[in-house]
């Protein structure tokens, strides 16, 4: 395999050729890069931990402006790809590989800064909550 083929360079190389301006855009953006970090069948654990790390990259930013503008991006997103990358997200907290569950915290952070100020994720709480209470949802 030739590292054009790597699961990190295809997901740089969508990264940088999607633009940001474009909602549709946007959400194919978010949708694949979920896709990989909820494929639990993937043989690239590293691929799906820069899925997530992508996907918290996308919604931050260290400059104060850009960051009100991508979380006002994220919030502009259908309600439906919001609400399915937040589940995945948390799904993810399930999995057995290490780096894709710091990965999905991040990202699930990310959104949480973003939406529980404005009341919008009020099951995230019950959500993590359950892998608490039920030891076989907290891989060691």
């Amino acid at each position: 395999m030739s590292w054009m083929q790597t699961p990190l360079f295809e997901m740089q190389r969508r990264l940088s050729s999607s633009s940001p301006s474009k909602l549709t855009q946007r959400t194919i953006f978010c949708e694949d890069e979920l896709e990989e970090l909820a494929d639990e069948s993937s043989p690239s654990a590293q691929g799906r931990a820069l899925a997530g790390i992508l996907l918290k990259n996308y919604m931050t930013s260290k400059e104060h402006q850009q960051a009100v503008k991508l979380a006002n991006d994220w919030m502009s997103l259908n309600p439906e790809i919001r609400n399915k990358v937040k589940a995945n997200s948390v799904n993810a907290l399930g999995s057995s590989q290490k780096d894709v569950r710091l990965a999905s915290a991040q990202v699930i952070s990310k959104i949480a800064t973003i939406e529980l100020p404005k009341q919008q994720w009020e099951d995230l709480v019950q959500a993590l909550l359950s892998f608490v209470v039920k030891p076989e949802a907290n891989p060691s």
